[in-house]
């Protein structure tokens, strides 16, 4: 059985939708750190790759993850095996047009930008566009952001610009078991976020500039590949969008069903 560890969104930055994370905070508690997901349900290997008459289909669903997986989709999906579909369509002479089809919260920050520029500059080479299945919160709207028209169901959703981090604090769980966990560094700041003791003011701070920083740097992501001023991005504080109003926003471009849309961009095509 693979599993993808909790250490794998515990004190990382991750885009994440609000709900999803809390959902994270509930695994946590009540499975512990053993894992957060399992493959025993069925799933593709790795983002699959449709070839629609002329339009590749690449699905980018579930929890974004960085790297490449070969496994776990719709439920994970991997920067990795994303880019690596990217390649596939653009070097196939078959291929017209590309489509991100999208239903996910979101996920890690690490591989992110990578990808999400790597699609910006692709759109030049190819028509890509985004076709919400459902949501594309966070992570998984910068990557919408990065082609060149995004449309949404009316009951989906865009946004969650913004940067968070989970930190989890056992040390006075330890204490009333017992159990003294004793930290030898080499660096004052070695290791500062181990969940063994409690966090200090000074990697508080540390922590809270990292995540400005990339937060930052989202806003100015989609600021450039949506032409929105970063401005009226901040000021939407990571919030999330229903349908029309994400459209209203500039965050999206039409309201459309999933198939609708696929049909509308066939038609353009022909």
């Amino acid at each position: 059985m693979r599993r993808v560890q909790a250490d794998a969104v515990l004190n990382r930055p991750l885009a994440l939708s609000d709900a999803r994370a809390a959902v994270l905070q509930h695994m946590l508690r009540t499975a512990g750190v053993t894992a957060l997901f399992d493959d025993d349900g069925d799933f593709w290997s790795g983002a699959p790759l449709w070839n629609e008459g002329g339009i590749a289909v690449i699905g980018i669903g579930g929890m974004l993850i960085a790297g490449k997986l070969g496994w776990g989709y719709p439920y994970v999906t991997g920067y990795g095996d994303i880019a690596e579909r990217l390649e596939e369509a653009l070097n196939d002479q078959s291929v017209q047009a590309i489509v991100l089809y999208i239903d996910s919260p979101g996920g890690m920050v690490s591989g992110l930008f990578d990808v999400a520029d790597r699609i910006y500059q692709a759109r030049s080479i190819k028509p890509i566009v985004a076709i919400l299945a459902d949501e594309a919160y966070s992570a998984a709207y910068a990557l919408a952001s990065s082609a060149q028209t995004i449309t949404v169901p009316r009951t989906g959703g865009t946004g969650s610009i913004g940067v968070l981090m989970l930190h989890t604090d056992i040390s006075r769980m330890l204490d009333e078991a017992g159990i003294n966990v004793t930290v030898f560094r080499y660096g004052e700041h070695k290791a500062e976020m181990l969940e063994v003791e409690p966090l200090t003011d000074g990697a508080k701070t540390r922590t809270q500039e990292v995540i400005d920083r990339l937060g930052e740097m989202f806003i100015q992501l989609v600021a450039r590949n949506r032409n929105l001023d970063p401005q009226k991005i901040r000021d939407m504080k990571a919030e999330t969008f229903l349908g029309e109003d994400g459209v209203k926003l500039g965050l999206a471009d039409a309201v459309m069903s999933p198939d609708a849309a696929l049909l509308d961009l066939q038609a353009n095509l022909n």
